[in-house]
């Protein structure tokens, strides 16, 4: 069974999908490893053809979702390599207009409540926050100046994938960062012309407060800051914004305001939960 979305470290024709949970997910370590290796895509394109001509497979569900995470197709697709490789491409076209991204192009800080492999496989997903903060000689589209990630999902037993894209952090999430567990996915999944960006820790302020006010410092954005405050990459459906966006939102047919303007809620430790 394999979703087919989009991938972090694809932007061609070929992403997440049945070749490469064949690839990757019946691979373990082991078989990612090798494949990342020797270049992922090039290895989901090949490593499929022996698997399914000496394996009992006995057929593929590829599903795709959309922005709210329930499914819109369910596929049943023949264990042969040709009908997967056409499954992954067709539907990859069609999951790329369920493809869930924010409605802003510039932002001066985006907070995120949490990362986790359970959200993306690189933590946070580069075509939400920009593919830059992984890869510098990307296009800086949207640019998101400054990112804060408050803390790591209980499911990802802390792998901490995905903080070398924030700035900051907290020390409560950098108390669950296992760096044994972060470096093998790291070092798992190197490609030719890789790098390590992804894995180490941003700066670790003590508190959910000093991390958004340290990044806010940061970015010079002066007395009307351009914030955005999301849950995670893969939950993108209700967001909170800085008094700088409302203009925006408000002229956007998509978006409504759901509360007036307030104070952020921390509690007396100086965390928002």
């Amino acid at each position: 069974m394999g979703r087919v979305k989009t991938h972090p470290e694809s932007i061609g024709e070929l992403a997440s999908g049945l070749l490469k949970m064949t690839t990757i997910g019946l691979g373990k370590q082991r078989g990612a490893q090798e494949a990342h290796n020797h270049g992922l895509w090039e290895s989901v394109r090949a490593v499929p053809r022996l698997i399914l001509a000496r394996t009992k497979v006995l057929y593929g569900v590829a599903v795709v979702e959309n922005g709210y995470r329930q499914p819109v197709v369910v596929e049943a697709v023949p264990p042969h390599y040709d009908a997967f490789l056409e499954a992954d491409m067709r539907l990859l076209a069609i999951a790329k207009g369920y493809l869930a991204t924010l409605p802003f192009q510039q932002l001066d800080v985006l907070v995120l409540d949490e990362i986790g492999k359970d959200i993306s496989g690189a933590g946070m997903d580069p075509n939400v926050v920009g593919r830059w903060h992984a890869v510098p000689t990307r296009p800086h589209v949207p640019n998101y100046h400054r990112i804060v990630a408050l803390s790591i999902t209980p499911p990802s037993l802390g792998n901490g994938i995905g903080m070398g894209m924030a700035d900051f952090t907290t020390q409560r999430a950098a108390a669950t960062y296992d760096p044994a567990v972060t470096y093998v996915n790291l070092l798992t999944a190197q490609e030719p012309g890789g790098n390590t960006r992804e894995g180490p820790l941003p700066l670790a302020l003590p508190s959910d407060r000093d991390a958004i006010e340290v990044a806010l410092y940061s970015s010079l954005a002066g007395d009307r800051p351009r914030l955005c405050r999301i849950r995670n990459t893969d939950a993108l459906d209700t967001f909170w914004v800085s008094e700088a966006l409302l203009e925006e939102v408000s002229q956007n047919p998509r978006l409504s305001i759901l509360e007036p303007p307030a104070p952020m809620a921390f509690d007396t430790a100086g965390n928002l939960f």
